[in-house]
């Protein structure tokens, strides 16, 4: 992503489809590790142990690799992110994920990805979400946590994710 001004936006769309392909293959691998430990053969039960998240572009990246993945996942992690591709994510969403949980952090200074730009995202992807979930449907937690820091992370936004994946991945049985 060259740049995240509005009046300039640009992105490589190509590099963004084959990361996104990645990342999938990678959650493909682990959800089929996952039913040959769980001892099951339902690929959805094992998906539901998978979460998608990363830092910046890897939290752009998050947003469109988990709502376009054709089996729900246990939650989705976008730290100090935003969301790119918006055309795309809405032409190839999946379902499956309308309802997956999301945990959103951004650091309130952050003079890479503007506050701004993470908050907007966030918003997006919920109306996007309840959308697409129906109007009687639960899209599942949406949380967007504020931090007093720049682009990076503190203890306290570890905490809370932390937390975050401790809810949408109890312990096995």
């Amino acid at each position: 992503i060259p740049s995240l001004d509005k009046n300039r936006l640009a992105m490589d769309a190509e590099g963004i489809t084959d990361s996104v392909a990645y990342i999938q293959s990678i959650a493909v691998m682990e959800r089929q590790r996952l039913q040959q430990v769980l001892n099951t053969d339902v690929a959805d039960v094992a998906s539901k142990r998978i979460v998608i998240a990363g830092f910046s572009q890897g939290a752009a990246l998050s947003y469109m690799a988990s709502h376009t993945f054709p089996a729900p996942l246990a939650g989705v992690g976008a730290l100090s992110g935003y969301l790119t591709a918006r055309k795309e994510l809405e032409a190839n969403w999946e379902a499956a994920n309308s309802v997956t949980p999301v945990f959103t952090a951004h650091g309130k200074h952050d003079p890479v990805v503007p506050f701004s730009s993470g908050e907007e995202s966030f918003n997006l992807l919920s109306a996007m979400k309840r959308e697409r979930a129906g109007t009687d449907a639960t899209v599942g937690e949406l949380s967007f946590n504020k931090y007093p820091m720049e682009h990076s992370s503190c203890p306290q936004e570890m905490d809370d994710f932390v937390a975050f994946l401790s809810r949408v991945l109890p312990p096995t049985q």
